[in-house]
C-alpha cells in the first residue's frame, strides 16, 4: 500500500502545493469524515486534548528499542485505531525523554523516519514525526524535505511546525508552509509565524487570515502581527484596505474564539477602520464590514463607532452601489438588513435562476404574499413525483441530491405557514433522504401544536398519509415519530 507520504509527494504541482481539492483517504467511503487537519483543529481550539492509548506507544517504543520492528508497528496500528497523536504527543515524548538512558536513541531515530516515510495511517505519520522532533534534524536534508512536504498537507502541518521550529531560520521555514496550505495548516502556522521582515508582515495582512476554514481564528493574530492598529492611523493604499476589510471582518466574528474584543481600545480600532473606510469607493462586500461593525458597536453600546457606521452605511455611495447590486440579485441579505425595499429583487432573482437563488427563500417567507408565490414555484420547479421515491436510508450528499436539499430547505420555512405547502410536505415525507422526512415531521408537529388538536382532525389526509408510510419506513426512529404524530402511541 501507498504511503501517505508518497502520495503527497506524487500529488504536489510544479509550486510545491496540493492541488486544490485534495484530501488523504478516509478510512471508510460511507461515512462522514472531517477535513484534512479539523479533528486536530478542534481538539485545540475547543477541547480537552485526551492522552488515550499512550501506553500502546510507549510499547512500541521499548519494542523498538528490543529491535521487534513488527511488534512496535503492529503496536502503533492498535494505537491508531483510536487514537489521537495531538493529544498524546506530551506524554509520549515525556516519557521518552524520561527513559532515554535505556532507550538506543538511534532505534527510535529509526522507527520515526520509518513511521513518517512508510506510515499509511494518519495517527501513524505523526507518531514518527513526534518521534523526529526529538532529535536533531536541523543537518538532515532528505528528512527536512520530506517534512516540508508533509507540510503541504493540513493534516500534518502543525507536526511539521514541530519540527521547524528547531531549524535554523524558522521562521522562513514556517513562512513558506503557511503560504502552502489554506485550511487548518494555515491556521497553525500564523499562530507560530513571528515575522521578520516587511514581506512577511504584508503577506499576513493581506492572506494570514485567508483560510477555508473561518477567517477569525487567525484573524487576531494577524492583526496584531501585521501591526494593523499602527497602519490604521495611516494613510492606507487601497490595497491594503481590501485586505483591512477581510481581516476585520474576520475580527468581528467573535464565534470561535475572541477576537476585536482582545484587541487594545477596540472602539478606537473601529473608528480608525471606518475613516479609512470613508477614503474609498466601497464595493458591497466593504460595506457588508460597515454592517457587521454596526452591529458590534450597537450590542457593545459604543455610540461614536455607531454614528460613524451609520453615516457611512447611508451615504449616497453605499446607496447606488446596493441599488446595482440587488437589479443584479446580490447583496440582497445587507439591503435588507439597511431597510431597503429588496423583497421584490429577491423574488425575481429565484425566478430567473432558481437552482442558484431559491435560499433568498428565508428573506420573504415572512410575507404571506411571497409565501403563497414561492410555494407555487417550488412546485413547479421540483420534479416532485420522482422525489417521492419512498422510504430509504440516504444522508442526501452529492450532486444527485441537490433537488432534496433544495426541498428540505423550503420545507423548513413551513414551520409557521399551517396548513400551506402541502403537496411539499407530502413529497418530503415519501422522500429517500433522512433530513426530508424529518424535517416534514417537525412541520407537522409545529401545525398540530399550533392548531391545538391531533393531526387526524386538523389534517386528516395527512394523518391517513402517516398511517400507510409507517409500513414501509425503514427507521425505526423516523417511524416512532410518525406513530406519535398518528396517534398510535
Amino acid at each position: 500500500m501507498e504511503s501517505l507520504y508518497e502520495l503527497i509527494h506524487r500529488a504536489l504541482t510544479s509550486e510545491g502545493m496540493l492541488p486544490k481539492g485534495f484530501s488523504l483517504p478516509k478510512p471508510n467511503a460511507e461515512k462522514i469524515h472531517f477535513a484534512d487537519g479539523a479533528m486536530d483543529g478542534i481538539a485545540i481550539f475547543h477541547t480537552s486534548n485526551s492522552a488515550q492509548g499512550v501506553e500502546l506507544l510507549e510499547q512500541a517504543v521499548c519494542a523498538a528499542n528490543r529491535d521487534d520492528a513488527g511488534g512496535a508497528r503492529e503496536l502503533v496500528r492498535r494505537f491508531c485505531e483510536t487514537g489521537c497523536m495531538i493529544g498524546a504527543i506530551d506524554e509520549i515524548q515525556q516519557y521518552i525523554i524520561g527513559h532515554q538512558e535505556e532507550l538506543a536513541a538511534g532505534k527510535l531515530y529509526q522507527l520515526g523516519r520509518d513511521l513518517m516515510l512508510g506510515g499509511t495511517h494518519r495517527e501513524e505519520v505523526k507518531f514518527g514525526m513526534a518521534l523526529l522532533e526529538l532529535f536533531n534534524t536541523n543537518g538532515n536534508e532528505e528528512i527536512k524535505q520530506a517534512v516540508r512536504e508533509l507540510a503541504c498537507s493540513d493534516e500534518f502541518t502543525i507536526f511539521a511546525l514541530f519540527l521547524m521550529q528547531s531549524w535554523d531560520n524558522p521562521e522562513l521555514e514556517i513562512y513558506q508552509a503557511a503560504r502552502k496550505v489554506r485550511g487548518w495548516g494555515r491556521i497553525h502556522a500564523v499562530e507560530r509565524l513571528t515575522p521578520v521582515d516587511e514581506e512577511m508582515e504584508r503577506w499576513i495582512l493581506s492572506e494570514g487570515w485567508d483560510n477555508t476554514v473561518l477567517p477569525a481564528y487567525s484573524a487576531l493574530e494577524c492583526f496584531q502581527k501585521a501591526r494593523c492598529a499602527q497602519l490604521l492611523e495611516e494613510e492606507m493604499t487601497r490595497e491594503q484596505y481590501i485586505s483591512m476589510s477581510g481581516l476585520m471582518s474576520g475580527l468581528l466574528d467573535e464565534g470561535p474564539v475572541r477576537g476585536i474584543s482582545a484587541c487594545d481600545n477596540p472602539e478606537q480600532v473601529l473608528i480608525s477602520f471606518l475613516r479609512q473606510s470613508g477614503r474609498f469607493d466601497l464595493t458591497a462586500a466593504e460595506y457588508a464590514v460597515a454592517a457587521q461593525i454596526l452591529d458590534y458597536a450597537r450590542d457593545n453600546k459604543m455610540e461614536p463607532v455607531v454614528l460613524a457606521a451609520e453615516r457611512l452605511l447611508k451615504s449616497r455611495g453605499c446607496m447606488l452601489v446596493l441599488q446595482r447590486d440587488m437589479e443584479r440579485g446580490e447583496s440582497l441579505r445587507l439591503a435588507k438588513q439597511l431597510g431597503l425595499d429588496y423583497a421584490p429583487y429577491a423574488m425575481a432573482a429565484i425566478n430567473e435562476d432558481f437552482q442558484r437563488n431559491y435560499h433568498y427563500i428565508d428573506l420573504l417567507m415572512s410575507e404571506e404574499e411571497y409565501a403563497v408565490r414561492l410555494i407555487h414555484l417550488f412546485e413547479e420547479k421540483l420534479p416532485l413525483d420522482e422525489m417521492a421515491a419512498g422510504s430509504a436510508d440516504e444522508m442526501g450528499l452529492g450532486e444527485a441530491f441537490t433537488d432534496y436539499r433544495i426541498l428540505v430547505y423550503m420545507i423548513q420555512h413551513l414551520k409557521n405557514r399551517p396548513g400551506m405547502g402541502v403537496r411539499l410536505i407530502q413529497t418530503a415525507l415519501k422522500a429517500p433522504v433522512v433530513n426530508n422526512r424529518n424535517m416534514a415531521l417537525t412541520v407537522l408537529e409545529e401545525w398540530v401544536k399550533d392548531k391545538g388538536c391531533s393531526l387526524g382532525n386538523c389534517y386528516p389526509d395527512l394523518h391517513q398519509l402517516l398511517l400507510e408510510l409507517r409500513e414501509s419506513e425503514v427507521r425505526h426512529d423516523i417511524r416512532t415519530r410518525m406513530d406519535a404524530l398518528a396517534g398510535l402511541k
